[in-house]
């Protein structure tokens, strides 16, 4: 169960009930939804490479394309995504795509090369350990 709708039961209540269960469905298939125009879209977080933050536009940048949507990087960081690291103001990346990375600079899969800000570089090299240990210890 997710939660408990106690009567009366009203409107607003079942909505955000079922808005809460949908985004835990999503969140464990591991998909990324956005609003774009009138239409929901979603995409595969596996798919991802990275999100880039253009103005006040994110654009999510796959292997294969790229999509826009208006958000903000913060909100990107609120949802706490599995394997994502922000590298940069700008940048959150999928750290399971990543090619080669240094203390400075991170290539992606698609050869996307993206900097990461002086006042990450810990942080980020700290994540990237450990998650390459946790692949380590699946293995």
């Amino acid at each position: 169960p997710v939660n408990f709708i106690v009567k009366p039961v009203n409107r607003e209540k079942v909505e955000k009930v079922l808005k809460k269960t949908i985004a835990l469905l999503e969140e464990e298939r591991g998909v990324f939804v956005y609003k774009s125009g009138h239409y929901n879209i979603s995409v595969y977080l596996a798919d991802i490479q990275y999100f880039e933050s253009v103005l006040r536009k994110v654009r999510i940048v796959t292997s294969t394309r790229y999509e826009e949507y208006y958000g903000t990087m913060s909100d990107l960081v609120a949802m706490n995504l599995r394997n994502f690291i922000q590298i940069h103001r700008s940048y959150l990346i999928n750290a399971t795509q990543i090619k080669e990375y240094n203390y400075t600079a991170v290539i992606m899969k698609n050869g996307a090369k993206l900097a990461i800000s002086q006042n990450k570089r810990s942080e980020v090299i700290e994540a990237l350990t450990k998650i390459t240990l946790s692949k380590l210890k699946e293995s």
